[in-house]
Formats: C-alpha cells, sequence, structure tokens
C-alpha cells in the first residue's frame, strides 16, 4: 500500500518457442532473437496493463482475485475491513517485470 492506493507488481516468466519464419530474419541469430524478445515483452506488458486496467479502473472488479492474497497480511477481520478493498482496489497501481525467453523451435540452416 501506497497511501490509500494498493501496489501490486506482477513477476511473469514465459518460455515462447517460434513456429514460422519470416524470410528476411536470420533465426540462429541470437541478437534477432533478443529483438524478438524485448518487442515480445513490451507487446505483451501493454496488453497486461491495459487488461488489469480496464477491470480495476473502469469495471472496478476484482476478477483476478488479488484479495486473497492480499488478506493474508492482515491478522483480524476488523484490520481486514479497515482496508476497504472495494473502495481502494480501483486505485491500484500495477506494476510487471516480464521476462520472456524466446527459442527458434525451427531447424535454421546457414549457406
Amino acid at each position: 500500500m501506497s497511501g490509500d492506493s494498493p501496489i501490486i507488481t506482477l513477476d511473469i516468466s514465459l518460455g515462447t518457442r517460434i513456429s514460422s519464419i519470416l524470410k528476411d530474419i536470420n533465426y540462429s541469430d541470437y541478437k534477432e532473437l533478443d529483438k524478438i524478445e524485448t518487442a515480445s515483452e513490451e507487446f505483451l506488458k501493454e496488453q497486461i496493463l491495459n487488461y488489469l486496467n480496464k477491470t480495476s479502473k473502469e469495471y472496478k472488479v476484482d476478477i483476478n482475485n488479488f484479495y486473497n492474497k492480499i488478506k493474508k497480511n492482515y491478522l483480524t477481520n476488523a484490520d481486514l475491513e479497515k482496508l476497504d478493498w472495494q473502495n481502494k482496489y480501483p486505485n491500484t497501481e500495477f506494476h510487471i517485470n516480464l521476462d520472456t525467453n524466446v527459442v527458434s523451435s525451427l531447424l535454421v540452416q546457414n549457406n
């Protein structure tokens, strides 16, 4: 919590495989795979943040049930009621730490 605003940090690790190729990309070059990883991370991070912000700020609903994780930090029901999660959740600030690992599953041959 930061004042009356919850702060939720999500650490996400994804392993992905390339299953199709474009002829202008050398998939055996690690620099190219790094570019794909970076682009994937940026895209996914933006999509996840958009989703979380829409459900929390626009719909004002904790459909991901973060409440169950948060309530473990409160010893009594009275403390939990003081939290007033329903009214504070729409003010949540989300942080996403995304780590992707892109692997080419294709047999690549350099001529």
